[in-house]
């Protein structure tokens, strides 16, 4: 690296994280502009590092370029990586002495979130964010006609180690029912699948995470019996499967959820009463 860019600091694990997912949900256009852009060692170049000096005002950044194979990513000169990337609904943490991704919140659901892209998709990349929190989508999916997308089936067991919170928020373009590799997500405090067009059964290992405070699979098209292993959820605060399609009778463990403050099973086709409470 050139003596001018000596004040480059060591960002290197957020850095690299965001350069391995780049276009994966195909919100990040632009490193400077008013996206977080899609990093890569072949767009890391002289032209790219002109670019980010000269808006760096916008994003309150200066930027340097590394060229080293190690790496292949820009470097952050300051600390305008973590502040700047806060800003736009991407949080960093620092661990063992490197900076890794641990919020991705896309879509307009905070004021700091990130912008969903047009062309949108999973990749594999977000789930090697191995300290990843929190994930949320709020109105990215949106067309169920021209690009239905169904959330990933495989690989969710990856991030079982450090997700917290997991959103999927008014998408009525998101398709297909939820991945049995969710149950592998054991560190799991919130799931919230709210207002997507979800079908199937509600697979039965949502019951294993035993940490779960916030369960909310409101207004889908889930179909089946509720699963009696949610009366292992013992944490649970928020209980919620309203406007859905589910039938048959209500699980006998219902009464062993003490820690409750709100229960609704509303506006479903359950046998005997319509449940709805709110303490």
């Amino acid at each position: 690296m050139e003596k001018g860019n000596s004040l480059c600091v060591e960002r290197i694990g957020c850095v690299r994280e965001m350069v391995e997912l780049g276009v994966w949900i195909g919100a990040w256009s632009s490193v400077c502009g008013s996206e977080i852009g899609a990093w890569s060692s072949s767009v890391c170049g002289s032209e790219l590092a002109r670019r980010c000096v000269d808006r760096r005002s916008e994003l309150g950044a200066r930027w340097c370029v590394d060229r080293s194979l190690e790496f292949g990513a820009c470097r952050c000169v300051d600390r305008s990586l973590e502040l700047g990337a806060r800003r736009r609904g991407v949080s960093c943490d620092l661990l063992d002495g490197l900076w890794y991704v641990t919020t991705l919140n896309i879509g307009p659901i905070h004021d700091n979130s990130l912008g969903c892209g047009k062309n949108l998709e999973f990749r594999p990349q977000v789930f090697e964010l191995k300290h990843l929190k929190t994930l949320s989508f709020f109105k990215c999916f949106v067309s169920p006609k021209r690009q239905p997308i169904a959330i990933p089936s495989n690989s969710w067991d990856k991030l079982g180690g450090s997700l917290e919170s997991l959103e999927f928020r008014s998408n009525p373009g998101l398709i297909g029912k939820i991945p049995i590799n969710f149950g592998a997500l054991v560190k799991l405090k919130s799931l919230v699948l709210l207002e997507n067009v979800l079908t199937g059964n509600i697979p039965t290992n949502i019951g294993n995470l035993i940490n779960l405070k916030h369960l909310i699979l409101v207004g889908n098209q889930f179909v089946g019996w509720i699963p009696d292993s949610f009366g292992g959820l013992n944490e649970l605060l928020i209980y919620d499967l309203s406007r859905n399609t589910l039938s048959g009778p209500l699980p006998l463990t219902l009464g062993g959820l003490t820690s409750l403050l709100k229960l609704d099973l509303s506006n479903n086709q359950l046998e005997g009463i319509q449940v709805r409470l709110v303490t």
